[in-house]
């Protein structure tokens, strides 16, 4: 009798440890979160004064910015995430006797920059040929805005090398975001527009001008203002940073762009110099739902209450 009493006891055992598992793994998967979050990075101080620039998270509700680290670049101009999550930006190594930009990995917990290597080009004209925004398309191949002369380029992940596409022939000059939506259509914004741009030739298709209903520039220049950089949300909502005053000197805005008319909504004020921005995913991270776990907590109830009562009557 105690043998078979034992033995009852053993699979009501494990029966509830079944039980157990099977009522974890009902628990839905946005138990299981994986925050996405935006980081934005300060260039400013023009081409004459390169600032040095810090990584943020920004805020996608507010604009509002929480340092994370200084990168040990100067002029940040872009970031942009790979397909396997890792952080890109370009600016200026402050290493670098040529003062060029160049092309840089990011650690997204600290901010600190490791540089790839240098992304010199022939559109800067007479002046430092400058890199104003990145973004990667779905096949992991990383195009970049190239200025002052207005070009599409592709950069080399590990080299940090250009290749020219060609001129964007956009009849506006200051700002130049670029993204990538979900359909690897490739959209450009500046001073006056939104555009998309052809992923061979480099050249423009206007989608519509902006038009800025609550966005107020103290400054009143040619250029101003201006979106500098642009990112998709995992939803398909179009971000940017939108810059008043010549050479980042604000103030700056987080701003939502409309793919379809190119109307700029501004969300709030941001860090003083924001020149990208490029959204991430945090690490995933269990978060309760209380809904779940109270139906865990009675299915493990009724399974213990039921084990119980089978003990008693063995």
């Amino acid at each position: 009798m105690y043998l078979i009493r034992r033995s009852r006891v053993g699979a009501w055992a494990v029966l509830l440890a079944i039980g157990c598992l099977v009522a974890l793994l009902a628990l839905p998967m946005s138990a299981f979160a994986q925050e996405e979050v935006l980081y934005g990075c300060n260039g400013g101080g023009g081409d004459d004064v390169p600032n040095p620039s810090n990584l943020y998270l920004i805020n996608p509700a507010t604009g509002a910015a929480t340092l994370v680290g200084p990168m040990g670049i100067a002029s940040c101009s872009g970031l942009a995430f790979d397909g396997s999550g890792v952080l890109y930006a370009v600016g200026r190594d402050p290493a670098n006797p040529n003062d060029r930009f160049s092309l840089f990995t990011v650690n997204p917990n600290t901010g600190a920059a490791t540089l790839i290597g240098e992304s010199h080009h022939s559109f800067g004209g007479e002046g430092v040929s400058r890199i104003s925004d990145l973004s990667f398309r779905s096949d992991n191949r990383l195009f970049a805005y190239l200025e002052w002369e207005d070009g599409l380029g592709r950069l080399n992940k590990a080299t940090g090398a250009v290749n020219e596409l060609g001129f964007t022939n956009t009849p506006s000059c200051c700002g130049n975001g670029i993204a990538f939506d979900a359909a690897d259509t490739l959209f450009h914004a500046n001073e006056e527009q939104l555009n998309t741009l052809h992923q061979t030739t480099g050249q423009f298709t206007l989608v519509g001008l902006h038009t800025w209903p609550n966005v107020y520039c103290p400054v009143d220049e040619e250029g101003d203002p201006r979106i500098n950089a642009l990112d998709f949300n995992s939803g398909g909502t179009l971000f940017g940073s939108l810059n008043c005053g010549r050479g980042g000197s604000g103030p700056n805005y987080l701003v939502r762009v409309n793919t379809t008319t190119g109307k700029v909504r501004n969300i709030g004020v941001s860090v003083d110099g924001l020149d990208g921005i490029a959204f991430g995913e945090a690490e995933a991270e269990f978060v309760p739902e209380w809904g779940s776990i109270a139906l865990l907590g009675s299915g493990l109830a009724g399974l213990a209450g039921y084990a119980s009562l089978r003990w008693r009557k063995s």
